[in-house]
């Protein structure tokens, strides 16, 4: 079978090769991804505000006290700022500790011990048995 054709010899439309200047195109995929990575904290802040927002409202609605969207706001204008420090510093945790392990990993990879560190990285990348039993 010829790469780039069918079991009949037609051209399948897929390109089985590099292109002559070497690249899979990886440069097309690049600004999608640094996008992403861009807004993601932002999107990460804005829907730890917007969560606590409802929380405070639908708690406020079951205790029986309905209020419309700017009183919800003002009680709770006082937390934005806190709900905000606390999910900064529990992001920074989580990359400070994603980072030890990544090193972790690294660091036996470089002693030339590959099998532990393939293990070391499999274990650290298994999900908590809360995910794994939902």
């Amino acid at each position: 079978m010829v790469p780039g054709r069918d079991l009949l010899g037609r051209d399948d439309g897929h390109q089985r090769s590099p292109r002559p200047t070497g690249q899979f195109g990886l440069a097309a995929q690049t600004g999608p991804l640094l996008a992403e990575f861009a807004t993601l904290p932002a999107l990460s802040l804005a829907t730890t505000v917007l969560t606590g927002l409802l929380i405070v409202s639908v708690s406020r609605s079951v205790a029986g006290a309905h209020r419309d969207d700017r009183e919800v706001w003002h009680g709770y204008r006082g937390r934005v700022g806190l709900v905000l420090v606390f999910s900064i510093g529990l992001g920074l945790a989580e990359t400070l500790v994603l980072g030890a392990l990544v090193g972790l990993v690294a660091l036996v990879a470089a002693s030339k011990a590959i099998g532990v560190a393939v293990v070391l990285g499999l274990v650290f990348a298994w999900p908590p048995s809360s995910v794994r039993s939902g």
